[in-house]
């Protein structure tokens, strides 16, 4: 399944069905697709909410384009898409930590 919308996901993600029995694998590279990154990353987390008090379970696996961002290597990332992410500028170092916690 491939969305191609034109309009902010954030706005239709409560309007997706997601039965109780659905069990949805992400096999990564959600990142570094355009601009929106930020917008498709809070959308994933939803879904995987909304899904999970339906009764079901999304999984998200790293692709080669998270790992990649993770370490710092951002030559595939769209420049538009940082934009997104500077209202979390005071949260890096924090984030870095957790993240590093869970390797």
């Amino acid at each position: 399944l491939s969305l191609s919308l034109s309009f902010p996901l954030s706005r239709i993600s409560c309007f997706l069905p997601i039965p109780g029995n659905l069990t949805l694998v992400q096999t990564g590279d959600m990142v570094d697709r355009g601009p929106d990154d930020l917008e498709l990353l809070e959308f994933a987390v939803v879904l995987r909410e909304r899904a999970e008090a339906a009764g079901g379970h999304v999984h998200y696996l790293l692709g080669n384009h998270e790992v990649l961002n993770f370490v710092g290597k951002m030559d595939f990332v769209d420049p538009r898409a940082f934009a997104g992410f500077e209202r979390y500028a005071g949260e890096r170092e924090q984030l870095r930590f957790t993240s590093m916690q869970h390797i």
